[in-house]
């Protein structure tokens, strides 16, 4: 193959990557202090259960935002940057998969109007899958990199 032939590869600014970190940061601190203060207001948080669970969320968001700090200093793609992005998706999926062991939650205020627990239920599903999916691309993408080590 000629070097014309071969497609430019995509080159991701560094200016990017770090509004995008940025951005992802505040998001989850937002979360963090809705999850660790605000959760007495919500109507389904009746089983003890639940409080139980948010050290685990807690922990999620904490390991998202390392993740996001390391891609900014290691580099979008760098082999740490990976390695932090598979340690985030997997706490998350441990997260997701504790919430979804102790679903259902009462959800009657607004199972009225809408299937409340079946999307959440299909949501938490899709979430466990989503994540495994990306655990799995990590652990790709690090044997590829040592490959080409």
């Amino acid at each position: 193959m000629r070097k014309t032939d071969q497609k430019p590869q995509r080159q991701t600014s560094g200016c990017g990557v770090l509004i995008g970190a940025v951005i992802s940061v505040f998001v989850n601190l937002i979360m963090l202090y809705v999850i660790s203060t605000l959760y007495p207001f919500f109507p389904f948080v009746i089983d003890e259960q639940y409080i139980d669970w948010i050290p685990f969320a807690v922990l999620s968001i904490l390991t998202s935002i390392f993740a996001e700090i390391v891609r900014v200093i290691a580099g979008k793609g760098s082999f740490l940057s990976i390695i932090g992005d598979m340690v985030r998706d997997g706490v998350f999926f441990s997260a997701t998969l504790i919430l979804y062991e102790i679903f259902p939650f009462d959800l009657s205020s607004i199972s009225e109007v809408i299937p409340a627990e079946l999307i959440l239920r299909i949501a938490l599903i899709a979430m466990l899958i989503g994540s495994g999916i990306g655990i799995v691309s990590h652990i790709v993408r690090i044997f590829r990199k040592m490959v080409k080590m």
